[in-house]
């Protein structure tokens, strides 16, 4: 099936054993590849750039156990890879940590190492927070501390639009970190689990463009993804990593009608398995974008 997304198309297709086939493609030269992992209740962001550069956007879930050592470190090694470059941490809550800090405690014995930790800055450095940075240190993985206006770039090029300097939070999800990816014009944006509060700074200071596909905040909380920021992102596909049945009821309904008015394509890993986009280059100039889910039986 196809979708005409203002000149460029998504194709969605469903595989449940084609294990060699897609490996096939995932060979191809000049690709991005983003996978949103089916973690249950949390978060797993796998990115691979054209010169195979690696990130993982959080890594936890609330549902599943040892999800470092069954989902995540599979996922990367599925990929061709048997270590990280990058893990960027929106935030410290376990559904979004617990698989990374499995990864770290368990590097030496695994041989899988995580190279480098980005962070959020933030006044809360509690005591998941700090086990975190100490966890790291403790296994030579090396740390960087995000804020607003910081970059890392290679063949893609991630900017931290959130959080800002001087914020103050007494909640986590309140200095959760917002990436924006960018590759040749194309965009995507990780909201973490930022709500409309956060979005109505970012609106307020002008750091947001329009989009190409953008990870649905806090699990399709009721409580991100207004309005006013969906206008500004204009972005036409949209995936949101939830468990089934998880306990908060994500994502909200009150969500899922305002994403649907804003005519975006939207995925859940719940009913689709894990997502994976890919991009490719078409005719020189313009990037195809493709959408594949994978489902366990």
């Amino acid at each position: 099936r196809f979708v005409r997304l203002e000149g460029r198309k998504i194709a969605a297709v469903f595989y449940f054993v084609a294990v060699t086939f897609l490996l096939i493609l995932q060979k191809m030269p000049g690709e991005l590849k983003v996978c949103m992992l089916d973690v249950g209740q949390g978060d797993g962001i796998y990115i691979e750039s054209s010169d195979h550069t690696n990130y993982f956007i959080d890594g936890g879930s609330s549902q599943k156990k040892q999800v470092g050592k069954y989902i995540l470190r599979q996922g990367v090694l599925y990929y061709g890879h048997n270590s990280i470059d990058y893990v960027f941490v929106t935030h410290a809550d376990s559904d979004h940590i617990s698989g990374i800090m499995e990864l770290l405690e368990e590097q030496e014995t695994t041989n899988f190492y995580i190279k480098n930790l980005v962070l959020p800055v933030t006044n809360l450095e509690d005591a998941a927070y700090k086990e975190l940075v100490r966890t790291a240190k403790e296994h030579h993985t090396n740390l960087i501390y995000f804020e607003s206006g910081n970059t890392i770039k290679g063949d893609i090029t991630f900017s931290c639009l959130y959080p800002y300097e001087g914020l103050t939070v007494t909640n986590r999800n309140d200095y959760s970190m917002v990436l924006e990816l960018e590759m040749e014009g194309l965009r995507g944006l990780f909201m973490g689990d930022l709500p409309q509060e956060g979005e109505e700074w970012l609106l307020k200071e002008g750091a947001l463009k329009e989009y190409d596909f953008v990870k649905i905040g806090h699990h399709g909380s009721k409580y991100s993804s207004g309005e006013e920021f969906l206008n500004q992102i204009n972005a036409q596909l949209g995936v949101i990593s939830v468990g089934v049945g998880n306990r908060y009821g994500h994502p909200h309904k009150e969500t899922l009608t305002r994403l649907s008015k804003h005519n975006m394509q939207v995925y859940q890993t719940s009913k689709v398995g894990a997502i994976e986009v890919t991009t490719k280059r078409k005719r020189g100039k313009e990037y195809g974008i493709f959408l594949k889910c994978f489902k366990e039986k």
